[in-house]
């Protein structure tokens, strides 16, 4: 029969040790606020245990919301405002509250599937999940907060950032009604980027990659700032892979360890005074007008119309 030590994992030691500083600092909470304080029960150290380990503690809530009925709705307010929002377009990251946030003041999470951005439903279940997920698109609603600066400066203020990362950023041909600006990868042939990790110099480099930067050319109303173009996309090529092929791909853990070509896309929501981020595959780039189009039109279906005070 094997000891104790003999079958213990050192895998294992990190997570015991966090665990048993959790118990001591869980324990020295309590001894300051009084045995069943009110700061204790606030935020305890089961609360710490769930964001080290989530889905000990949110499966269930994960499970509920990916299963839920096609009727069901979510309402919350999001600067000020009230939204009713099917379940079904609902990222399980909105579940996850820090305890010591208010729903109200947080971020609103959302995800769907590119290009219709439709809701979830149990025929597509699956293409929200690694390494079926090649069309998602994650949209987050972050509210403002009084006395923030202009939006149109703070999209400024990133892309001036993201420009700066660029040891030599030079302009790209226009594309889909956007200026595009990269690095310059002939100055710069260490910075081309890797599309998995076993590729060596000269082929692609080891540094982080600048990635390219895409404005309106009309007015810089959004910003998309996307993995440079040098980056092959692996995601178009799955997509166009017969359906046979394509599956047996997915089974097997050749994706594994690929880099995937994607986008940040910023834009502006003026009835919630919202700045929408959005996260999805390079490949629906061409159709950023759209999307935009489309994820404003969603929000507007979510919120619920202002009801005459009561006298």
């Amino acid at each position: 029969m094997r000891s104790h030590v003999d079958s213990f994992n050192p895998r294992s030691l990190p997570r015991l040790i966090c665990v048993a500083l959790l118990c001591l600092l869980g324990g020295c909470s309590q001894a300051e606020s009084g045995k069943g304080g009110e700061e204790a029960k606030a935020f305890a150290l089961k609360d710490y245990l769930c964001a080290i380990t989530p889905a000990d503690c949110h499966g269930k809530l994960i499970q509920n919301l990916y299963l839920a009925p096609a009727d069901a709705m979510y309402e919350r307010k999001v600067g000020g405002k009230k939204v009713r929002i099917p379940m079904a377009y609902l990222s399980f990251i909105e579940l996850l509250q820090d305890p010591r946030q208010q729903k109200d003041d947080a971020s609103l999470y959302l995800e769907s599937l590119l290009p219709d951005i439709g809701p979830r439903t149990p025929q597509n279940l699956r293409e929200y999940f690694t390494p079926y997920e090649r069309s998602r698109i994650g949209i987050i609603v972050g509210d403002r907060r009084p006395g923030a600066i202009d939006w149109k400066e703070g999209l400024e203020s990133t892309r001036t950032g993201t420009l700066r990362a660029s040891s030599s950023p030079i302009r790209r041909p226009d594309k889909y009604g956007l200026e595009v600006w990269g690095e310059n990868f002939e100055k710069w042939p260490r910075h081309i980027p890797c599309a998995s990790p076993d590729q060596e110099f000269p082929i692609c480099g080891r540094q982080v990659t600048p990635r390219d930067v895409l404005s309106p050319l009309q007015s810089r109303t959004s910003l998309i700032i996307c993995d440079a173009d040098a980056l092959p996309d692996a995601d178009a090529k799955v997509m166009a892979m017969p359906e046979a092929e394509r599956e047996a791909f997915f089974a097997s853990k050749k994706w594994s360890g690929q880099s995937r070509a994607m986008c940040k896309h910023d834009m502006y929501y003026e009835p919630l005074n919202a700045r929408i981020s959005l996260d999805y595959p390079r490949r629906f780039l061409a159709q950023w007008q759209k999307t935009e189009a489309r994820v404003r039109e969603l929000l507007d279906s979510f919120l619920v119309a202002d009801q005459p005070a009561t006298k």
